[in-house]
């Protein structure tokens, strides 16, 4: 291996880096709440999500952000600032691992499923300018179209984001890191040399386990001095 290349660790974000809800179901929530957008938005939504689930179209309910079509992108800014501080404080664990992996020189790059722009506002809530790739939103004439401008990032497309950014960046996957909690991550994290599951499902943990993975369980019970995010910031400035 070229002694030169970086090396990266890749996270998750929900439910490996946030605990639940997720940032879309946040989003969502704040939508509703404010009357952004209607229960029967959500509901309508919800049905179609069910029936491509029930007709085997998992894809497609990835794909499905129609409670979305309409609204203009710069409601995310708008949820972003209503949020409290810490409303996205990650495991304290996450961060622990973070900061290590920082203290090592590593790059450190978010890979989600979840959509762009609400991953964009969580790595700016840890205080560092950390990449990050997830699915990105259609925009026709400033406003969501409820589609997704791309392939969900899920499976492969997590793999070929990691293979993507080695190239652009000079990592080398096989001493790099990844973390995932999904059997969605199962791709990313066979894409490095250095696989952690975190708080798996059974189906994941089975797999973690025969291949001799560490299986880590992050949570919150923890009482931190200070909030991973000011942890995150600290190590920052150093």
């Amino acid at each position: 291996m070229n002694a030169s290349r970086r090396i990266a660790a890749f996270f998750d974000i929900d439910g490996t880096l946030l605990p639940a809800p997720s940032l879309e179901l946040r989003f969502a929530s704040w939508l509703l709440a404010t009357e952004l957008i209607s229960s029967w938005q959500v509901a309508s939504w919800g049905a179609v999500s069910l029936a491509n689930l029930l007709t085997g179209e998992a894809g497609a309910f990835s794909r499905n952000k129609s409670y979305l079509a309409g609204l203009p992108p710069f409601l995310v800014q708008r949820w972003q600032t209503s949020l409290t501080p810490g409303a996205l404080q990650p495991y304290p664990q996450a961060a622990g691992r973070m900061i290590w992996h920082l203290d090592q020189k590593h790059t450190v790059l978010l890979v989600s499923g979840t959509l762009l722009p609400l991953a964009e506002v969580f790595a700016a809530g840890l205080g560092k300018a950390i990449g990050v790739r997830a699915s990105n939103l259609e925009v026709i004439d400033g406003h969501f179209t409820g589609l997704l401008a791309a392939a969900h990032m899920s499976g492969r497309e997590k793999a070929c984001a990691l293979k993507e950014m080695a190239d652009e960046c000079d990592i080398s996957l096989g001493a790099s890191y990844a973390y995932g909690d999904h059997i969605n991550d199962l791709q990313m994290l066979e894409s490095v040399g250095n696989p952690t599951v975190v708080n798996p499902g059974i189906r994941l943990e089975r797999i973690a386990k025969r291949r001799g993975w560490p299986v880590a369980t992050w949570n919150v019970s923890r009482s931190p001095a200070s909030t991973p995010q000011a942890a995150l910031s600290t190590e920052e400035a150093r």
